[in-house]
């Protein structure tokens, strides 16, 4: 409930005071308190603040223009009203300026015209509230702005820094020749948790890893700072392909969270560049296709993700051997391309992707890669929450190229 307008009066004839509470009492609902003594006026109001402020002109220990001026600075959104008899008129005037009057009036005052100043006085008082207020909150708005936009220009830099960090944790280059492996990475947003990779074994092999974290955004971005070092860590132990699998699993089980586990492919392929050995941890089954054939075929490999047990229950796969003629490709892939949904809830596996397969297969492996990823996102309906995308491509050069 909103309290009355609190009404100070001041004025050192007692006659002036009853007069004006006495009208004010039973014309209005304000709560009117009258005080002879300015400075006792100035003590009670610094307890109670005045929402206005009506003070005589003359008064002996301190006269209203004194008194109002000290009212403006601890109070200036109160409105402040002078009394003034008919000689001191012109010297009022003067000082509306000074102290800031609202209006003065000249005594004998009229009770009507009273009502109507002190109405008047209080809805404009109220008004520059209002106004103070909304301009304060426009202002804690725009500084609240600024904050976020801060914020978020730090925010945008760091994710441009973990962006550049990130890309620079996957290879430089990719093997050309006699097998030829290309990469497509897209991630969710400016940073994934999809990684791949590739590396010269000590037997002269040549390893391509593609691995997908659990998860989103950060948490699984800074996961694959941890799968390359596992990856690494696990080639200069062994060359065997199920061992380096095992060993990255023992290595990331030790390092991840509880909540986080990742999905791989490690394809091995062989010095002699006519096969590979496959071994597959969660990841979908890769897709094959052979020059000599029009439909491609799904490789149905399967295996625990990795980081999920340790050492001692983890299962060891044997790895699948894959020959490889001239034309032939392999394409390994992140779940990211066979979940894309779309709004009537078919996923791009199931709906698209074996007849876009067929539909691009006399195209380079390049073309190939890019066209699938721009078909799945298109497949994509905005209301699913797109995963990090990746495929790896890999062909054995025409024979022509050998």
């Amino acid at each position: 409930m909103t309290r009355p307008a609190r009404i100070v009066i001041v004025d050192d004839e007692d006659i002036v005071l009853t007069s004006l509470r006495s009208f004010l009492v039973l014309e209005t609902d304000y709560d009117v308190v009258t005080y002879q003594s300015p400075r006792a006026a100035l003590e009670s109001m610094s307890q109670n603040p005045p929402d206005l402020v009506i003070s005589d002109f003359l008064m002996p220990d301190m006269d209203g223009l004194q008194l109002l001026s000290e009212v403006k600075e601890r109070f200036p959104n109160s409105p402040r009203i002078l009394l003034t008899g008919y000689a001191d008129k012109e010297n009022a005037i003067q000082a509306i300026n000074r102290v800031g009057l609202f209006q003065y009036l000249e005594k004998p005052w009229d009770n009507e015209q009273l009502k109507i100043v002190l109405r008047n006085a209080l809805r404009q008082s109220n008004l520059e509230r209002l106004l103070q207020e909304k301009i304060d909150a426009l202002d804690a708005a725009l500084r609240h702005r600024d904050d976020l936009a801060a914020r978020n220009e730090a925010v945008r830099r760091d994710l441009a820094l973990a962006e550049a960090v990130q890309r620079g944790l996957l290879p430089d280059q990719l093997p050309r020749s006699p097998i030829g492996v290309s990469a497509i990475y897209e991630p969710s947003g400016t940073i994934g948790g999809d990684f791949y990779d590739t590396a010269c074994l000590s037997d002269g092999r040549w390893a391509v890893l593609l691995a997908d974290a659990s998860g989103h955004g950060i948490p699984a971005a800074l996961s694959t700072t941890l799968i390359k070092s596992a990856f690494g860590r696990s080639i200069e132990e062994s060359s065997e392909t199920q061992t380096i699998l095992r060993s990255m699993n023992r290595i990331l089980h030790a390092v991840l969270p509880d909540s986080v586990f990742v999905a791989a492919q490690l394809a091995v392929i062989a010095s002699d560049h006519a096969s590979l050995e496959l071994v597959n941890a969660g990841n979908p089954h890769p897709i094959l296709w052979r020059a000599a054939e029009s439909t491609p075929e799904r490789i149905a490999s399967n295996g625990l993700l990795l980081g999920m047990a340790d050492d001692s229950l983890y299962p060891s796969e044997t790895p699948q051997q894959i020959t490889l003629d001239h034309g032939d490709r392999l394409l390994l892939f992140s779940d990211g391309l066979t979940e894309a949904t779309s709004s009537t809830g078919e996923q791009f596996e199931d709906a698209r992707l074996t007849g876009a397969i067929e539909r691009l297969q006399s195209d380079p492996i390049e073309r190939i890669l890019a066209d699938l990823s721009s078909e799945a996102q298109a497949w994509h309906t905005a209301d699913f929450e797109r995963d990090d995308l990746t495929i790896i491509g890999l062909e054995r050069c025409p024979e022509s190229e050998d």
